[in-house]
């Protein structure tokens, strides 16, 4: 896309532009650099530093910051999901289903075109006889006049003659297509249940989940590629932006609905965490809810067990419904002494 032509950009001689009308195009580069080369003065002249760069019109430097942070590097993440490890650029989901498409669309476009040359065949005819807008009517059931010359004792099959049509090669088109449609699916590794699709068998609940969880394992490992790739620096970035550019202010908890003044000073003495699930693991594999189900209704039915875990029943409740999904359960416990 020609941007200058978008923006009314006129270019001078050499490629300069001349003007620009109503518009500027703003551009923010973050390079790594020893200031030393682009002669920039400052401290430490001699040592890579990150320098944020805005940049108008592609030409017109308006401004040149230099990014002091605790990580030290760009503020740019890039994620390679399903990166082979080969020293090659691999392509994504999208890039490796285009040939896979255009060849089913190839051969639905054949198998239409065979149907629909089957309908309406070829064929060769005499325009002094039969008016060229009579046989390319769209009508289906249109009644095409011929005027032929009953002197010359000629027949209607002599001035139109159909072409044969052999379907031979393109009877199986459609079947291949499909094929290579549900060629694309394993290839992308997407069956029909996981694009929410019902699938009939005689499974149980237990080997479905079975099932379903070993199938996750293809689409978890582009998940924790990610995680490590994007997130987890991401969210180091923005830690250390909280510790350094953080100000004191008071917000509202989106638990209790009261107002906590966050001191930064006091928040860096403390280790941020954060929680994230990737979606794909199933409770099964984080902790065997059924299985404590099971234990608390145990020590509900015997004596023995009441007297040792029954102290415990309150934490092992709380426990379960954290591993559910409940969340804030801790608010309901009585608050203890000071």
């Amino acid at each position: 896309m020609d941007w200058g032509q978008f923006l009314g950009v006129k270019e001078g001689k050499g490629g300069a532009t001349r003007g620009v009308i109503g518009n500027y195009e703003v551009f923010k580069l973050y390079i790594r650099v020893a200031p030393a080369d682009l002669k920039i003065p400052g401290p430490m002249p001699n040592t890579p530093q990150v320098f944020s760069l805005t940049i108008v019109n592609g030409e017109v430097l308006v401004q040149c910051k230099r990014i002091i942070s605790a990580y030290d590097h760009l503020p740019i993440l890039f994620g390679q999901p399903i990166e082979d490890g080969l020293g090659y650029q691999t392509k994504s989901i999208a890039e490796d289903s285009i040939p896979i498409q255009t060849a089913a669309g190839t051969l639905f476009n054949i198998s239409i075109n065979s149907n629909r040359r089957a309908v309406s065949d070829r064929a060769l005819y005499d325009p002094n006889v039969i008016n060229p807008a009579d046989v390319n009517a769209p009508v289906p059931a249109a009644k095409i006049p011929v005027k032929t010359n009953h002197l010359n004792q000629t027949r209607i099959s002599d001035h139109y003659y159909p072409i044969p049509f052999d379907s031979t090669g393109t009877a199986k088109a459609l079947q291949d297509g499909m094929h290579m449609v549900s060629f694309g699916k394993e290839l992308s590794g997407l069956n029909a249940p996981q694009q929410g699709q019902f699938q009939k068998g005689n499974k149980s609940v237990v080997e479905w989940r079975d099932t379903m969880g070993n199938s996750d394992a293809r689409l978890r490992l582009p998940a924790l590629t990610l995680e490590h790739q994007v997130f987890a620096p991401l969210k180091e970035i923005l830690k250390f932006n909280i510790f350094q550019y953080g100000s004191d202010v008071i917000v509202v908890s989106q638990k209790s609905g009261k107002n906590i003044d966050v001191v930064i000073s006091e928040m860096r003495q403390q280790v941020l965490t954060f929680r994230l699930a990737d979606g794909y693991t199933p409770k099964s594999r984080l902790a065997g809810t059924e299985a404590l189900m099971s234990i608390m209704q145990t020590i509900g039915n015997s004596p023995i067990l009441q007297q040792t875990y029954g102290i415990m029943l309150p934490s092992i409740v709380a426990h379960l419904a954290q591993l559910m999904g409940v969340r804030g359960l801790e608010e309901y416990l009585p608050e203890q002494p000071q």
